[in-house]
């Protein structure tokens, strides 16, 4: 394994052209943003689901139904609006070991500050047995992230600017990802049964740097920018509940997402001979998996109260890499071979290797009714298991295992506006990957002469992360 480059073999390359072949063999670590857990949600959605730990598969109402069951989109008697808003403020944190010599890199972290998700949704009963729901929802991740200078990626340290020790992971990450959603439910007596679906809309926006040879000189570095977009990502819900007696309630729901597949241009910056220069490469795709989720829950109901415990079961390991895609006909602006490979020529594919699993969640959350049933106290406690394999953990690939404290309060302020409020803390282990424990190799694409088999490991570290979330909705129900 070496992390610095042998100079002997930049003398046998030939010095006027290997700063061009690093651009050309050093392929674009790309790939949408995927450091959540809980596929593409990191918390629970909505106010009032926030503040019970996300218990509410049995319980939701009004337009939240459209989110969480659309079965009870049939049970309310009257149309509702939700404005919802959540607030991430959190950390993520990277030691990097560096491998030759078992000393610690310098710690980089997240420099992006808080995320706002926003929500909007709306349920209308139809009759007295049927419900329609309509909404504009975004998924309850981490969006944006970054971790070091977009243009160099570089990080301050004491006084000065070094190379991000994250750059052959993520430099910065800019998705948004929203899904405008219809639902339909029905009431059969004591069954509702409930659908929804989907047309989700992805744009990303990544930036990293790889290498041309196996080391972390950066001088054989380049910049890879990928800008990309899916228009149209299928998401479907089946739902619903069932009364078993007039306390006790058992609710289902399982939940399919389609693959992302965008498509856009990769953005390739460097120096070739001395000289600096960008390019850019039309027709890039990239394809990543969603996981699919299916999950049960009940509740128990008194007079001015009720708990509820839901299960649910991520099928996460849908995503074991994302692949990455140019056009045969990419090439850069470099003229020469090594090794009788033409140095002009882009490797066409890339696997990012990200070893999902499988996560179980756990959640219970309970709600109180006060003065009138005019105020409500919610609490709640949920669990995740990992969702990445042991050695694959990196800045943009952290499904930890998590757990998390929930509370929250809702005022009925008039007889038609209701104000909710809730807040999560979000306790996360620090994940620390030993050197012959790392599994994430370095991009460097072709390997000349006597570096054929050298691989450069960029995930070995500690990783150190944790969230808080602040929630406010507004309902409106007709009189």
């Amino acid at each position: 394994m070496v992390l610095f480059v042998n100079f002997n073999v930049l003398l046998r390359i030939g010095t006027p052209l290997y700063l061009g072949f690093l651009l050309a063999s050093g392929l674009l670590a790309l790939m949408p943003n995927r450091a959540f857990a809980g596929g593409l949600e990191v918390t629970s959605y909505g106010a009032r689901a926030l503040g019970r730990g996300g218990a509410v598969m049995a319980a939701t109402e009004g337009a939240d139904a459209l989110r969480y069951n659309p079965g009870r989109l049939a049970a309310s008697r009257k149309w509702t609006i939700g404005l919802d808003g959540q607030l991430h403020i959190g950390d993520t944190c990277f030691t990097r070991t560096d491998v030759a010599t078992g000393t610690e890199l310098p710690e980089v972290c997240n420099q992006r500050g808080p995320g706002y998700i926003p929500q909007l949704a709306a349920s209308i009963p139809i009759g007295r047995k049927h419900g329609l729901g309509l909404g504009v929802l975004f998924p309850a991740g981490t969006s944006a992230l970054r971790f070091g200078r977009d243009s160099d990626g570089t990080v301050a340290q004491g006084g000065t600017r070094i190379p991000s020790p994250a750059r052959y992971s993520m430099i910065s990450s800019e998705n948004l990802a929203v899904f405008p959603t219809i639902g339909f439910g029905t009431n059969y007596g004591r069954l509702r049964l409930g659908a929804s679906f989907g047309w989700g809309v992805f744009v990303l926006k990544n930036v990293n740097f790889s290498s041309g040879l196996p080391s972390q000189n950066e001088l054989f570095d380049a910049r890879s920018a990928l800008s990309a977009s899916d228009s149209f990502v299928p998401r479907l819900m089946v739902a619903g509940d069932y009364d078993i007696t007039k306390r006790l309630r058992l609710a289902f729901q399982a939940t399919w997402t389609a693959a992302v597949n965008a498509s856009g241009s990769v953005f390739l910056s460097g120096v070739t001979n001395g000289m600096p220069y960008s390019t850019r490469i039309d027709g890039a795709t990239v394809n990543s998996p969603n996981p699919w989720e299916a999950g049960l829950g009940t509740r128990y109901q008194g007079k001015e109260w009720d708990i509820e415990f839901d299960f649910l079961y991520l099928g996460s390991s849908a995503l074991q890499e994302v692949v990455i895609r140019l056009p045969d006909s990419a090439r850069l602006p470099v003229a020469g071979t090594i090794d009788g490979k033409d140095i002009s020529r882009l490797n066409s594919r890339q696997a990012i290797q990200r070893h999902w699993q499988d996560q179980l969640i756990f959640r219970v959350g309970s709600e109180f009714r006060i003065l009138k049933s005019r105020v409500a106290l919610r609490s709640g406690l949920s669990y995740e298991t990992s969702g990445v394999e042991h050695g694959y953990e990196a800045v943009d690939n952290l499904p930890l295992s998590r757990f998390g404290v929930h509370a929250g309060l809702g005022v009925q302020m008039t007889s038609y506006a209701e104000l909710n409020l809730a807040f999560a803390a979000l306790f996360i282990p620090e994940a620390k990957v030993s050197a012959s424990e790392a599994r994430l190799e370095q991009i460097t694409g072709q390997r000349p002469l006597d570096l054929a088999n050298e691989r450069v490991l960029i995930n070995a570290g500690s990783f150190r992360t944790g969230l808080q979330a602040v929630a406010l909705s507004v309902l409106f129900r007709g009189r």
